[in-house]
Order: C-alpha cells, then sequence, then structure tokens
C-alpha cells in the first residue's frame, strides 16, 4: 500500500564541531513521527530517508547528502544520528564548513524507489558542543584552552604572532622570484623551480603515468589526462537534485547518477494560448497562441492572396475564384450576370472543329451541325430497340409489350394480402410467428376462449386453451431464507432468514463506502475509483479533464532518474532526455516564441513580448466586410460580387453549375451576328453561320438526278428515283501510281497531290481536307452478298469467278523452277533451293524455312484434319544437344494452349500440364510458381502417391477469409488437417478429428534452442526449453535475460530465481503475518465454467487475500490472480510468529510455575508453622 508519509515534531540534539574537542561527536540526533496521510502514525514499517545539508539559503548548494533506512517502533517514531549509519551520497560530514555561513537541513521520504518527496527545510540553530566551540575560538572564559592566554612560537620560516591584528604567515627567507619550497632534508626552504630558468634546475628524462592516468611514457613531450571513465561531461545537481557520485582510487568520478528532489512550492499552470511542459524541474513556458506581434492582422492590415483590402472591406481579386474555390452546383443562374458567360468561359467539352451546342436531353453538348440529313440518328432507350439506317428507320417495343399483365389501381392482390390496392386487406390465418414482432401479442390481443376467473391457459395436448389453476399436486420448495411446513394441503411459508426490518436497505437508505447518498441518487465519492475498480482502457481523451493528469498521476514506468518520457512509435515510454543529458541543470524555464522569462528559480517573471495590443486583434466573431460577409469561421460571399473580372477562364466546370442556371442572359453576345450559332473553332466557342440543320424549319434540300425529295422539315422522305438495279454496277478500283482507274468504263482520274479529290461516277465525296466522306452512290442496294468472287484450281491453273481471268502456275513448277514435282506421278513438290526459304520477307536471318507476317494474322498455321487419327499437326525432332522446339515472345505469351494438354517426357498427358521426371523452376520476383484458381477462392498443391492415391494437399485461400492448410489425403478416411493458419495469427497443429489417441505435436530444438512466445507490438516474450542434462523444462524471460530460467520444472518439482544476488530492496515483512493469516478464510469451490458433479477446490478468494496481503495478488483484465507459492513463505513467516508467541508463553508458564512453586513451598512452611488443632 502506497502512503503519504508526514514528518512531524523534529528534534535536534548534541550538535557540535570543534578542533579543540576531542570528544566532539561527529553527527547529530534526529527524531521524528511519521504519519499516514490520514495523520495516523505509520508503526512498525520500514522507510528510507534522505537528509541534505545545504549552505547559506534553504535552497543554496548541498554541502553533505545522505541516504538512511530505518523502521518506526510501535508509536511511528524514528531515531538516528545524521553523519552516522547513513549512506553518503554527496560529500563528507566531517568536512562540512560549519564555519561558513547559515546551514540548513532538507528532509525527503523515498515514495517510489529512487523518488523522494521533499518534506521540509529547517536551519540549523546552535546546540552546547556548537556553542563551547565557538566560545572557545572566541577566546571565551570557560574551562580548557583559552586562545586569548596563549603565546604563538614561531622560528624564522614564520612571521606575526597568530593573533587577528598579527596573523601567522610563511617568511620569505630571501626566497627569489619563482622559486619554491623544497625539502632539503632538514628543513623547508626556498629552491629553484626544477622546470623554470634557474641555475639549480634539473632535466625531466621520463614522465610515467600509473592507474587512472593515459599519455604516459613522455620522454620528449606529450599530455597526461585521466583515464575516461565512461561518465558524460556536464552539470550534474542542481537546488532539486542530488548528484550521487563514484569515486574510485585514483580520485576519478567513475559513475554518478542523480536522486530526484519532487519540487514542493514551485508550480506553473497553463491557460489558453500559453501551454507548460515539465521535464523533472525543468519547465517550458511556450505561448501556443500568438507568438508574433510582427505578424498579426489589425483592423489596419491589407490583405493579399485571393482578396486584397483590410479586413472591414475585403475585396476578391480578379480572377481569383476558380473550379477548386466553388462548390458543386453553386453558380446559379441568379449568380451568373447577364453576358458574363463569354467564349473563353465555356469549357470545350471535348468538341470537335465544327461542332455545336446541342441539348441532348439532360444537358448542352458538342454535337454535329446539322448539315445534311446523313447526320440524324435514333438510339434505342430501355425497352426499345432501333433498327434500319437514316432517314429510315424502325422502332420496336422490346419490352413491355403486354398491357394484359400490368398492374393498376383496380388490380386485384393475392397471396397473404387480398383486395385491390387502394383496400389492401390480409387473408385470414397468414401472420404466423415469423410475422408477428416481439412483443406485439399483449393481453388485449388475447381472446378470453370462454375463459372462467381465475383459469390459466394450459396446454391440452394439441393448443392453449383455459384451464383451472393449481391443477396437479402442489410442490413448495423453500429457498434460502425461507422455512416452508404442510398441514392438510396447507402450506405454511415463514420467514427463516432477514426477520428485522430496521436493519433493510431500502430506496431512503443513505449508502456508505465507496458512494454515498440514497438508492436513487447514489453517488461514488471522491478518490475512491483507483486502478482496481478502471477496467483496462476504460478511461479515453473525453474522461480525462483538461490538466488532470499532474506528474503524480503518472506510473514511473521503470524510468530511471533522468529520463524523461518519449514517444517510442507505438507509445510513450521512458527515454533518455536528449538535451540535457536525462537531468537538467537547475530549474530552467525556456521561453517560447513571443514569451520573455526573466528572474531565477523560484520566482519568474513571465513577459509576452509578441501581440500586446487586443484591440486590432481579429477573433472568430469579428465580422468581414468588401465581397465577403459574415465572421470568420463562417465567411460568406455576398450576392452578385463574382463577375467575369473574378473567374479564371475555365474556372467553371460543369460540377459547379447548378443544372439550367446558365440561361440565355447569362451568356455574351460575343459579337454575333442575327442568326449566328456557337460552334467549336478547335480552340473555343464562337459565333458562326446556322448551316440550317434538322432542326431548322429554313432548310432547304434539293434533289439531285435519280433523287426524288418529298414532305417537309424536318420530317422528309428521300427516295431513289433512278437506277433501280443492282447488277450492273459492280465496278472495283484500282490504283497505279497517282492514278486512280474504276473498272467497267469508270473512268481513270490522277490524284493531285495538294488533297483535291474529284467523284468519279457512281461515287460521291462531301467534306473538306483533311476530312471527306466518300459514299458509294452507284450501287443502290449496296448489298456484299452479290458481289462475291471465289479462286478454283485446276491442275496448275487459278481461276477466280465473275471474271475470267486464268493464271497458269505450271512456270512455278517446271524443271527450270526451284519448285519441282518429286515421287511417283509428282504428287509432291519438294524446293530445290539449297539455302533457305523466305515467306513475307527477302531478308534472311536464321533457319531454313522463315515466315514472317504483320497485323492479326499467323505467320503460320498447322491443322492436322484427320479427326480419327493420332499423328501431331507438328512434329519436330533434332539429333543435336539443342532443344527440338524452341518459343519466345518479345511482349506476348511464348507458348499458349487452347484445350489440349501439354506434356513434358509423357506421350500421354492428361492433364493440362503433365510432367513426368524431375523438374526445376528459377527465376527472380516476387514468386518462381504462382498457383491460380480462377473459379474458386481456394488454390491447392497435392503431393500424392500413384499406388495408394494417399498424399499431402497445401490448400491456401487469399481473400478476407484467408487461411493456409496442410491436409494428409488418403482413400477413405479423406483428409485430415494437420496445419492451419489464418490472417488472425490463429495456428493449429493437429487433427482435431482423429481418433489416434498417440499422436503428438513434437517441437525439436538444438542445444540453444527451444519453442519461443512473442508478444509482437512489444517484444517481451517466453523460451521454452527442454534441459539437454537432466531433461528438466526451462521457462527463460526476455526480461530477466537468456542466462537463468524464469523457471524450472523437474521431477522433483518446481524451481524459480531465488539468489540473494539477483534482489533488491530485502526488507522483512513487517508486521504480523500471523494475524493476517487468521483474517483469510479458506473455502471450497467449483468455478463458474465447471458442471455440478466436479470435485470441489480448495484455495482462498483473491479479494480476501487482496485485502491482507496484496503482493500475491494480480490483475489480468478484470479478474484476481494468487501467487500460491508464496504463501509458503507466509507459513514459515506464520509459523516463526507462533513459535516467538510459543516461546514467551513457554518462559511464562515456567515463571508461573516457579511462583507456584514457590508459593507452594510458603504455604508448606506456614502449615508447618501452624499450632496444632486442639483436640
Amino acid at each position: 500500500m502506497k502512503q503519504r508519509l508526514l514528518f512531524l515534531t523534529l528534534f535536534f540534539l548534541c550538535f557540535a564541531l570543534s578542533v579543540s574537542a576531542q570528544f566532539t561527536p561527529q553527527g547529530f540526533n534526529y527524531q521524528s513521527i511519521i504519519r499516514d496521510g490520514s495523520g495516523n502514525p505509520v508503526t512498525n514499517q520500514t522507510v528510507v530517508m534522505l537528509f541534505s545539508v545545504r549552505s547559506g539559503a534553504p535552497n543554496g548548494p548541498v554541502a553533505y547528502s545522505e541516504k538512511q533506512t530505518v523502521s518506526t517502533n510501535e508509536f511511528g517514531l524514528i531515531n538516528l544520528i545524521i553523519g552516522q549509519g547513513g549512506e553518503p551520497l554527496l560529500g563528507d560530514f566531517t568536512g562540512i564548513n560549519w564555519g561558513g555561513g547559515a546551514k540548513y537541513l532538507t528532509v525527503s521520504v523515498e515514495t517510489t524507489p529512487n523518488v523522494f518527496n521533499e518534506v521540509g527545510t529547517t536551519q540549523l540553530m546552535s546546540v552546547p558542543y556548537a556553542l563551547y566551540a565557538q566560545n572557545s575560538a572566541n577566546g571565551g572564559s570557560g574551562s580548557g584552552d583559552n586562545w586569548g592566554s596563549q603565546t604563538v612560537q614561531t622560528n624564522p620560516t614564520l612571521t606575526g604572532v597568530g593573533t587577528g591584528g598579527n596573523p601567522l604567515s610563511l617568511a620569505q627567507q630571501s626566497a627569489q622570484t619563482g622559486q619554491v619550497l623544497k625539502w632539503n632534508g632538514t628543513t623547508w626552504a626556498p629552491a629553484d623551480d626544477i622546470i623554470s630558468s634557474g641555475t639549480n634546475g634539473g632535466t625531466v628524462t621520463q614522465v610515467n603515468t600509473g592507474p587512472g592516468l593515459t599519455g604516459g611514457p613522455i620522454t620528449a613531450s606529450g599530455t597526461i589526462g585521466l583515464t575516461n571513465t565512461g561518465v558524460t561531461p556536464g552539470p550534474y545537481g542542481s537546488a532539486t537534485e542530488i548528484p550521487v557520485i563514484t569515486v574510485d582510487a585514483q580520485g576519478r568520478v567513475t559513475n554518478i547518477f542523480k536522486t530526484v528532489v519532487q519540487p514542493g512550492t514551485v508550480g506553473i499552470t497553463g491557460s489558453p494560448g500559453l501551454n507548460v511542459s515539465q521535464n523533472g524541474f525543468n519547465f517550458t513556458l511556450t505561448n501556443t497562441g500568438d507568438t508574433n506581434a510582427a505578424d498579426d492582422l489589425t483592423t489596419g492590415s491589407q490583405a493579399d492572396g485571393d482578396v486584397n483590402g483590410p479586413f472591414s472591406n475585403l475585396q476578391l481579386k480578379a480572377n481569383v475564384v476558380t473550379a477548386n474555390e466553388l462548390g458543386s452546383n453553386s453558380v446559379t443562374t441568379a449568380k451568373i450576370s447577364s453576358s458574363a458567360v463569354t467564349a473563353e468561359k465555356l469549357d470545350d467539352m471535348g468538341a470537335s472543329s465544327g461542332q455545336v451546342l446541342k441539348w441532348n436531353g439532360s444537358g448542352w453538348a458538342p454535337a454535329a451541325d446539322q448539315s445534311g440529313i446523313n447526320t440524324v440518328a435514333v438510339n434505342a432507350g430501355t425497352g426499345i430497340s432501333v433498327s434500319g439506317a437514316s432517314p429510315n428507320f424502325t422502332v420496336t417495343n422490346t419490352g413491355d409489350t403486354n398491357a394484359g399483365d400490368d398492374l393498376t389501381n383496380s388490380s386485384t392482390a393475392n397471396g397473404d394480402i387480398s383486395g385491390t390496392f387502394s383496400a389492401l386487406q390480409i387473408k385470414a390465418g397468414v401472420v404466423g410467428t415469423s410475422e408477428l414482432g416481439n412483443g406485439a401479442v399483449t393481453s388485449t390481443k388475447l381472446d378470453d376462449m370462454g375463459a372462467a376467473s381465475g383459469q390459466v391457459l394450459k396446454w391440452n395436448g394439441s393448443a392453449w386453451a383455459p384451464a383451472a389453476d393449481q391443477g396437479g399436486s402442489v410442490n413448495i420448495v423453500a429457498g434460502e431464507g425461507i422455512d416452508v411446513t404442510s398441514l392438510g394441503g396447507t402450506y405454511t411459508i415463514l420467514n427463516a432468514g432477514d426477520t428485522n426490518p430496521s436493519d433493510d436497505l431500502t430506496t431512503a437508505t443513505v449508502a456508505d463506502g465507496d458512494v454515498a447518498g440514497p438508492f436513487s441518487n447514489l453517488q461514488i465519492k471522491a478518490d475512491v475509483v483507483t486502478t482496481v475498480e478502471l477496467a483496462n482502457n476504460s478511461v479515453g481523451t473525453a474522461n480525462i479533464t483538461n490538466s488532470a493528469v499532474t506528474s503524480a498521476k503518472i506510473d514511473n514506468m521503470g524510468a530511471s532518474a533522468g529520463q524523461v518520457m518519449k514517444w517510442n512509435g507505438s507509445a510513450w515510454a521512458p527515454g533518455t532526455d536528449l538535451t540535457g543529458g536525462g537531468g537538467g541543470s537547475g530549474d530552467t524555464y525556456s521561453s517560447g516564441t513571443g514569451i520573455n522569462v526573466t528572474g531565477s528559480s523560484p520566482n519568474f517573471i513571465i513577459n509576452n513580448t509578441g501581440d500586446t495590443d487586443p484591440s486590432d486583434d481579429l477573433t472568430t466573431i469579428s465580422q468581414a466586410n468588401g465581397d465577403v460577409t459574415g465572421p470568420f469561421v463562417n465567411l460568406q460571399l455576398k450576392s452578385d460580387v463574382v463577375t467575369t473580372a473574378e473567374l479564371a477562364n475555365s474556372a467553371v466546370e460543369t460540377a459547379n453549375l447548378a443544372n439550367s442556371s446558365v440561361t440565355a442572359a447569362k451568356l455574351d453576345d460575343m459579337g454575333a451576328a442575327t442568326g449566328e450559332v456557337l460552334k467549336w473553332n478547335g480552340s473555343t466557342w464562337a459565333p458562326a453561320t446556322d448551316i440550317s440543320g434538322i432542326g431548322n424549319s429554313g432548310n432547304t434540300y434539293t434533289a439531285g438526278a435519280g433523287i426524288s425529295i418529298t414532305g417537309t422539315a424536318p420530317n422528309l422522305t428521300i427516295s431513289n428515283s433512278g437506277d433501280l438495279s443492282n447488277t450492273n454496277e459492280l465496278q472495283t478500283l484500282s490504283l497505279n501510281g497517282a492514278q486512280l482507274t474504276l473498272s467497267n468504263s469508270g473512268g481513270t482520274v490522277s490524284l493531285p497531290g495538294g488533297n483535291t479529290y474529284t467523284a468519279g461516277t457512281g461515287i460521291t465525296i462531301s467534306g473538306t481536307a483533311p476530312n471527306f466522306t466518300i459514299i458509294n452512290a452507284g450501287d443502290a442496294d449496296k448489298s456484299p452478298t452479290n458481289e462475291l468472287q471465289t479462286l478454283s484450281v485446276n491442275g496448275t491453273t487459278l481461276d477466280i469467278s465473275g471474271v475470267s481471268s486464268p493464271v497458269d502456275l505450271a512456270p512455278l513448277v517446271t524443271a527450270g523452277s526451284i519448285w519441282k514435282p518429286a515421287g511417283t506421278g509428282g504428287v509432291h513438290i519438294y524446293n530445290s533451293n539449297t539455302n533457305n526459304v523466305l515467306i513475307g520477307t527477302n531478308t534472311s536471318t536464321s533457319g531454313k524455312l522463315q515466315v514472317l507476317t504483320g497485323g492479326a494474322i499467323e505467320a503460320a498455321r498447322f491443322v492436322q484434319n484427320n479427326a480419327a487419327g493420332t499423328a501431331p499437326a507438328i512434329f519436330a525432332q533434332t539429333n543435336g544437344t539443342g532443344p527440338a522446339g524452341f518459343f519466345t515472345s518479345t511482349n506476348g505469351k511464348a507458348l499458349v494452349t487452347d484445350a489440349g494438354f501439354v506434356g513434358i517426357n509423357n506421350p500421354n498427358p492428361t492433364y493440362r500440364l503433365d510432367v513426368r521426371g524431375t523438374a526445376r523452376i528459377s527465376g527472380e520476383g516476387e514468386a518462381q510458381l504462382v498457383i491460380e484458381n480462377p473459379t474458386e477462392k481456394i488454390s491447392s498443391i497435392l503431393m500424392r502417391n500413384i499406388t495408394d492415391n494417399s498424399g499431402w494437399l497445401l490448400l491456401g485461400r487469399s481473400d478476407d477469409e484467408a487461411f493456409f492448410n496442410i491436409n494428409y489425403k488418403t482413400t477413405g478416411v479423406g483428409n485430415k488437417s494437420l496445419f492451419s493458419a489464418n490472417l488472425l495469427g490463429d495456428i493449429d497443429l493437429g487433427d482435431s478429428m482423429s481418433t489416434n489417441n498417440t499422436g503428438l505435436i513434437r517441437a525439436n530444438h538444438g542445444a540453444n534452442g527451444g519453442f519461443m512466445i512473442n508478444n509482437a507490438p512489444n517484444q517481451k516474450n517466453w523460451t521454452f526449453r527442454v534441459n539437454g542434462s537432466n531433461g528438466s523444462l526451462q521457462m527463460y524471460n526476455n526480461q530477466l535475460g537468456n542466462a537463468l530460467p524464469a523457471g524450472t520444472f523437474s521431477i522433483a518439482g518446481l524451481y524459480v530465481p531465488s539468489d540473494r544476488r539477483l534482489k533488491k530492496d530485502i526488507i522483512g515483512l513487517p508486521g504480523s503475518t500471523l494475524d493476517k493469516i487468521m483474517r483469510i478464510k479458506p473455502v471450497a469451490y467449483r468455478y463458474q465454467v465447471e458442471l455440478e458433479s466436479a470435485p470441489l477446490t480448495i484455495g482462498f478468494l483473491a479479494q480476501d487475500v487482496q485485502e491482507e496481503f496484496p503482493e500475491l495478488v494480480a490483475k489480468n483484465g478484470d479478474y484476481l490472480s494468487l501467487n500460491y507459492a508464496g504463501f509458503g513463505v507466509l507459513a514459515i513467516k506464520a509459523i516463526q510468529e507462533q513459535q516467538t508467541e510459543i516461546d514467551k508463553l513457554k518462559k511464562e508458564n515456567e515463571a508461573l510455575k516457579q511462583q507456584m512453586e514457590s508459593v507452594e513451598a510458603r504455604l508448606q512452611r506456614l502449615e508447618k508453622n501452624l499450632p496444632a488443632p486442639k483436640n
């Protein structure tokens, strides 16, 4: 239990130091009563005290410091001697200069290991020894030495008589400048310094260095220094920190650590705009508000950026409102000034040159200018099919064509519902359990079913029906505190428990303990919610009041003296203070920007050197003006302030415009003449002549030769009234250089180089360079079916249908050609060329047959048409050491198979890839083998024994439910999962469905191996290892280190480390352990999860033990656990106490026995001395 210790009633006795008193004690007594936070004496407990003697002032430098460990008595009193029996931390008690000014004693108490709270500082006053020493020094008349009556004897080496007016000093003795006192064998006399220019100087030939020094031996020149001890240079200790210094035999400082004394008076609290951070005794005050007066905005400050002018009249600059500043649909019609939308303000919307803006039914979009009937297009919507070509379309309803199945207001519903739409009714018997909501059947919804008063609903075997209550045998079981007796069917129930209403709790009873108030308004008392009551992670940021977490509320987390809280990437943890070596050099307060700190600890003056004039400050409620209005947190653009000047070109995007917001009045005339339209000229929208499209009734269409036009715009019928035959218009185009020729006397035209194209007969050309539309106007039906021609071969003659133009191939296969007949009757053809054969290229690269192609066709295709045959379409064989086939691809796949199988060393593959023999997969990158299942979420690998079809199956799933399994698959048994892992880190080993009771999960390890369980976020772990020499199971914890097991299981039992060298802060158990043990109640119990048939367990309740021995209780989550091994120690301590009591009783019994024997002897003597009775 942590207690705040108070020290009261200080007594200082016997304090004196005198050079003339041989028996003056080096120390002074200290006595104090120690009390807890409630003022009660802390009895029979060990406390650690820290005493510091300061010079000159209560917060002056520490001249001496020591730490003492003492025990209080039954009254809470401690007695000790400062200067004796303690552990010196700084200085030497005998070296304190008591005559060098006032001295003060600071007393502190250790609250947690190496952390002390300062109790107070008191000036040390004179006591008899000190008064005697002072009187002696001043020549007092008391007994003892009297300096005033003494005569100082001097010799020629001294001058003076030792009085205040003529003090003793060294005589010159004819010494010259630069000489030193040197022992000449009989006395000290002036002599030359050997390193000066004196005549008697010597020569140093070698300087050696001893322990603690470095640099020697030096024979000519060099530097001798102290050997580095590893102590970081810098100041240690301050008015609030006591350095603990270790010095070796050579006088070197080998170790320094600081004992921090908690401040008792200094405290600085931040306020809005001023942040205070504390590191030990160092406070840093930072102005978190306005820190630079030079960058403050005032009512006269001129704005810049997207606005200008003072805050009271802010004006948006021209072209600053871009698409980024405008919200979607923020620019409505009312916000756009008339003629403000000029051509450059309109986005090109992806328009091509010559297109116009056209309403497409939902918005304006670029579209072709309707310059003729050829541009008419009809798009089919949902449920509509459009066939035919412009201008003749057939529109067909492909959606709902049956009006007979449409629902109307008069349609009658069916299923669970009946009636028309306006009068739907739930059918009888359709509302079942699934349709009824929980709690829907109330008492008013139940029919009385003819029940009589007092009857109940009872199940009669087929339905619930009214029946008499208590229709069967009555059995009343008495609960705890109830007694039931029966007589002839009459039961008497007695309260065998609480019969006293005076001690009952009611709604008006006032609670006590951790809560107060009545039951209806229970209030948790202050300071009762401790770590025990709070669940882990239950206190969030919203639950903590600002500035509530003080230094006392923060756990030390194992911090060493001088460390600071530092973010380690995942949590705040103690770390080295990088700005001051882990501590500080006193109360240091650093001023932040805009703050000036003067004065010294603990009195500081903090000045605001930043903004000192609040009258011109802008706040969150300051009202803006100009183009905007409202406070700073809700600036609003005024109406009609965004004009063409403020809008940047292309700033208003489609998302910024509300639908239908750009009306005609918002469009600038852009210099348009009457009748002109907006047309995209390739870079912007600009006025241009209307080309009289389909939507204008002024469009005039003139029929050419063979064409008739009927109807009125926009509904026109264009008919071919000329050549209606499609059999005499088959012609072909041929190009020879720049000469374009149409067959069947169609004529020849020379194609000019200047992009001028003239249409021949049956051809129409429209458009302008470089965009032309060439239409075959000759073939009226435009059908490709009557223009097909076929090739045929008859012997060596190649012919084409429709036109008699045979080609004789005989020259290609004659004796003079490289292609020659072969075989009987010349049924084969072979190439007599001894070099390479090239197809599709005239440049040979490699290979006897080289085929080159381009586009989307194959370079070569081999087809085996014999469906019943087994011969391959391609047979490749090599008699050398190279591969029979080599496939490579620059960009695509080197080898792709369709529905067949690929066999490697297997002439009859039965899988897509069937390899017989060993295989190797090598390569670089993330994976050398990727197995994917395109239809399922699980991919697998089966390593199977062909003989019995058994083997190992590896399964992997890679979606949100990812897992990896290793199964053993065998005939008749199925899959046995022996390893399973998922994304949550869960790993299962062994077959949970196995009937094999001998299966083992074995973890083999070497001499220094083992099985580790590691907490990944904080890297705390346990390692289990079997000792190779004795077979014991050893457990190692990385916090204790890998050299010593934290626990060892052997046949003889469990062993845990208990070596004295591993322990610190060793103290005897305070108080009476036996009394505490007597207050703990052993119980028998079952755990909540156990069955009623389970045997009872004997033990303790953790809450009971926590009240007496909190050291044996640990909290795991919301539940408490016990260290039962610790009860053996308590039992020994209790036995010892009991034995002490027994020994005491034995002594008392022995004394009583002796007293009784003495009384008995006296009685016998008295009886002997009594006179004999008279007869």
